[in-house]
C-alpha cells in the first residue's frame, strides 16, 4: 500500500492488520481466569510456614469467629445517641437552623426530594463531622459525638435504621427527650 505525501514522495506503508476485539477480549478472560485459578503451593515459604488454601475446619473457625460478633445496634440504643447528642436542635419543634426532627423512628425514615432517608443524612453528616454542629455557639456548648456513640449510630444507618424487634423500645410517636 503506498500513500502520497505533499512532497511528492511516496511512503510505503505496510498493511496493519487489526486484532479483532473479540480476540483481546478472549485473551484478558484466559489470562484472568489463569490468574484467579494459580495453584498456591502448599509448601513452606522461605518464613517456614506454608501456604495452603483455607480449609473446611479453617472456614469454619472463620465463621464461628463471625458470630461472636458484636449485636448489631437496636432503634433503641439510637434513640438514645439522638436524644443525648442531636434532639437539642433536631427536637419535635427543631431549632437553632435544624432542618426537620429526629424524634421518632418515623422521621429517621422520612424520604427527601432526592428519595433519601433521614437516616442516610443522618450517617453522612455524622461520618463527615459536619454533625453535631460544635462551632454553635450555645450554652451549654455543642459536643462531638464520642467515638463509641458516632460508631453505634452509623451502624444502625448502615444496617438500613432498623426499627425495634420487640425488645420493649417503642417505634410509633416516641416520647421527645425532656431538657
Amino acid at each position: 500500500m503506498t500513500k502520497s505525501s505533499k512532497r511528492g514522495a511516496r511512503l510505503t506503508v505496510a498493511p496493519t492488520r487489526r486484532v479483532p476485539r473479540v480476540l483481546i477480549s478472549a485473551s484478558w478472560c484466559a489470562a484472568l481466569l489463569a490468574l484467579a485459578c494459580a495453584h498456591v503451593s502448599e509448601e513452606p515459604s522461605e518464613g517456614g510456614a506454608s501456604r495452603e488454601l483455607p480449609t473446611e475446619a479453617a472456614a469454619g473457625q472463620a465463621s464461628a469467629g463471625a458470630s461472636a460478633a458484636p449485636p448489631a445496634p437496636t432503634w433503641c440504643e439510637a434513640r438514645s445517641v439522638l436524644q443525648r447528642s442531636c434532639q437539642r436542635c433536631h427536637g419535635q419543634q427543631p431549632t437553632q437552623g435544624a432542618p426537620f426532627a429526629l424524634v421518632t423512628y418515623e422521621d429517621l425514615h422520612v424520604l427527601n426530594k432526592r428519595g433519601k432517608a433521614r437516616f442516610e443524612l443522618v450517617a453522612s453528616a455524622v461520618e463527615s463531622e459536619r454533625m453535631p454542629p460544635t462551632y454553635l455557639d450555645l450554652d451549654p456548648p455543642v459536643e462531638a459525638l464520642e467515638a463509641e456513640a458516632s460508631a453505634l449510630l452509623l451502624a444502625w444507618c448502615e444496617q438500613g435504621a432498623p426499627g425495634n424487634s420487640g425488645d420493649g423500645c417503642a417505634t410509633e410517636h416516641d416520647e421527645p427527650a425532656s431538657d
